[in-house]
């Protein structure tokens, strides 16, 4: 985390390009939400939210599972700030893509090959879209939306 902070400031954050900028903030939120650190990890993940004002997905992140993992870590951190309806947005995003990347291709696979290794992978994805659904409607709980909470955690299951 100290390095990154050192980079930022050495450097100076109005001389970077967006992209090395983004890339120092979503390491440096990563670090901090791993720490617990979740304020400082929001303040961060908010950096790389910004950033992509200015910068394409494709650009801004290394893969699509970069972006799903930033979109879930951020969610994260602000569940344990009480920013329930910002979450549900991430946890949006990130369900989209891994619905969009590997879902719907996992789903074709097994149904065109169906063995133990289509049949796993479909299932190691069913399990990362649960989670996500499940993260989502309890933030949806939690705002009080209660009938898009009841669809989340059904969808989860």
């Amino acid at each position: 985390v100290e390095l990154y902070n050192q980079i930022l400031v050495f450097l100076g954050q109005k001389n970077l390009k967006p992209k090395v900028l983004s890339d120092l903030n979503l390491n440096l939120g990563n670090n901090y939400f791993l720490l617990n650190n979740y304020p400082k990890a929001d303040e961060s993940f908010q950096k790389v939210e910004e950033s992509s004002k200015t910068l394409l997905a494709k650009n801004q992140f290394e893969s699509y599972k970069q972006e799903a993992v930033f979109r879930y870590n951020y969610g994260r951190a602000l569940i344990y700030q009480s920013e329930y309806k910002k979450a549900i947005s991430q946890f949006q995003s990130s369900i989209q893509i891994y619905f969009k990347n590997e879902y719907y291709q996992a789903v074709n696979a097994y149904a065109s090959d169906e063995n133990t290794i289509t049949k796993e992978r479909l299932m190691n994805i069913r399990s990362k879209l649960a989670l996500l659904f499940a993260l989502k409607g309890l933030a949806e709980l939690e705002s009080q939306q209660f009938t898009p909470a009841i669809e989340s955690f059904q969808t989860s299951i």
